[in-house]
């Protein structure tokens, strides 16, 4: 009897973000493991939940067992976080010999860590602040460098706590914590952002399971009695601190305000009063049993209880009174989608029902016919919608001139054909939507100068594409085929304009990342950049990423089965 042919395996996609693996053997034989042989999944795709550790992917051959094995890389590429419009980036990379280097704008201090390269040795991974890096060793020891006033600096009377036993580590715009493996949280940094957790000391000593981190708060949790500590910016204030010791189970924030959903399905809020942290009485009264879940947009929540009704607070003009919708809110939603100033709430029967600013989606009158019935998914961008619907059409509305959107292409009578018929997915960026048809074919619309006008690249994207990047709001965007070629448009000075390295864009990428303003792509072992002429030259980032890069950063390796 003859062996059979030993199959071919690939992989591409971001770390965090959905794996997708390209073999010739059947689809269900494909496993996702764990470094140590954990089953994970299978299939040939895998929502990543583990993006800082090393995974395992096999295929077997039929036959004798054996077969082709790929061990993807932990997360090895970072960026510093994007604040305020900061656009001095700096970026910082593991190397496959668990060395880390960083580079960037000069202007970022970020960027130099030669004051720290002898230590930037057996690194784990890395996480940053606005203009700072910390890094984890596998000895659970930290590394610092950047900013002191936005945690580059480890403070003398931290030195002993982060010397060893850290086995997270976590960061606000401004402010680090670290996560030691006697479950005490250490914290430094700016201290409005979280750096500060002197006023819950004695609660963060000892006993903590998992640290948050937003914008400008963090939040301890001990798994045990459900409690949650929070401090920085938006620190609860007694009453509700109080309610979080025991309980809950999950937590929800727009970065204005948060809400927690407790075990026995009650929710509150606290936070910016304006945008959802200041709860009305009604409303409350409504929030102590029956939550299911809470949907949020950067002024307003919705709760979802159950039964489908729907109960909101926050800015009223931007979805956080409901009452004029209210009768149909009463029962049988099944999901809440947001854009930043509206909500979509798509009900048993296939409606949509939406509320909130009428520019920003809250209004689809224009298009109350088609979403009656038949909606699967609704999707939202800043400041539209989109609902695909079970014929595989798509409706859309909103307002797409905001943002800084330009001109739109909502009405182009190709793209009117287009999302007539067809769509099996869609996708939403900051002002412009993706729709994925069979074989691997692109359809975009939505703001011109965002991403949502496709036409110069419009062949290279009619078939083969297997997922879409974005800078978020430097409105570029980027496509990664199943041969590893990359076809970019969009917001030509953020990265939308690859022309400068298109030579190394023609295949063998496996994986893009996003920084402020710029992309890059990972290849053979190499990092290419592209982007960031905000006011500066198109070709600093890529001029000076380090030649320690060359070769030494992979995306997979092979495994020996």
């Amino acid at each position: 009897m003859s062996k059979s042919r030993k199959p071919t395996l690939d992989v591409l996609g971001p770390r965090g973000g959905v794996l997708q693996a390209l073999t010739n053997a059947n689809e269900d034989t494909v496993r996702w493991q764990g470094a140590n042989d954990e089953e994970l999944g299978t299939g040939v795709e895998y929502q990543d939940t583990r993006a800082d550790e090393d995974l395992n992917v096999r295929v077997p051959r039929d036959g004798d067992g054996s077969g082709t094995g790929l061990r993807i890389r932990a997360r090895n590429v970072f960026t510093t976080a994007n604040t305020n419009g900061v656009t001095d980036v700096a970026f910082a990379a593991i190397l496959d010999d668990g060395t880390a280097i960083a580079w960037g704008d000069p202007a970022n201090p970020a960027s130099d860590a030669s004051a720290v390269k002898d230590k930037l040795e057996n690194v784990k991974t890395l996480v940053s602040t606005t203009m700072a890096f910390a890094a984890l060793r596998a000895d659970g020891s930290v590394v610092t460098w950047g900013s002191p006033r936005m945690g580059g600096e480890i403070p003398e009377d931290l030195g002993d706590a982060l010397d060893s036993g850290v086995i997270q580590l976590h960061s606000t715009t401004f402010a680090f914590a670290a996560l030691r493996d006697d479950g005490r949280v250490v914290t430094w940094g700016n201290s409005s952002f979280g750096g500060d957790s002197s006023a819950v000391a004695e609660e963060i000593a000892q006993g903590v399971d998992r640290v948050f981190a937003y914008e400008g708060t963090f939040a301890a949790f001990k798994k045990e009695q459900g409690a949650l500590i929070v401090w920085g910016m938006y620190s609860p204030p007694s009453n509700i601190r109080e309610q979080l010791r025991s309980g809950v189970k999950h937590i929800t924030q727009n970065g204005w305000a948060f809400a927690a959903h407790k075990d026995d399905d009650s929710a509150l809020a606290w936070g910016h009063p304006q945008f959802g942290g200041d709860v009305p009485e009604g409303v409350r009264d409504q929030l102590q049993s029956d939550v299911v879940r809470i949907e949020c947009n950067p002024h307003a929540f919705a709760a979802l209880k159950k039964g489908g009704a729907v109960v909101t607070w926050g800015d009223s003009g931007s979805g956080g009174d409901s009452a004029n919708v209210a009768s149909q809110l009463g029962s049988d939603v099944e999901s809440i989608t947001a854009s930043a100033v509206a909500f979509a709430a798509r009900k048993k029967d296939g409606s949509v029902v939406t509320w909130g600013s009428g520019g920003g989606g809250g209004d689809s009158s224009a298009v109350a016919d088609k979403l009656r019935d038949g909606v699967v998914s609704v999707h939202g961008s800043t400041w539209a919608f989109a609902a695909r619907k079970q014929d595989g059409s798509v409706v859309t509305w909103g307002h797409w001139n905001s943002a800084g959107g330009g001109d739109h292409n909502v009405d182009d009578p190709e793209v009117v054909q287009e999302l007539s018929s067809g769509v099996l997915k869609v996708q939403a960026f900051y002002a412009a939507f993706v729709g994925y048809k069979a074989g691997g074919k692109l359809v975009t619309w939505g703001g011109l100068g965002s991403g949502g006008d496709s036409s110069t690249v419009r062949q290279k994207l009619q078939s083969g594409v297997r997922e879409v990047f974005s800078n978020l709001r430097g409105g570029a965007l980027a496509a990664l085929r199943e041969d590893g070629a990359v076809v970019t448009w969009g917001r030509a000075q953020n990265g939308g304009d690859s022309s400068a390295v298109e030579a190394h864009l023609q295949d063998g990428v496996k994986t893009l990342y996003a920084a402020p303003f710029a992309l890059a792509a990972l290849k053979n072992g190499n990092l290419v950049l592209w982007g960031y002429q905000q006011n500066r030259a198109a070709s600093r980032l890529i001029a000076t990423a380090p030649p320690e890069l060359e070769g030494n950063i992979s995306y997979s390796a092979l495994l020996d089965d």
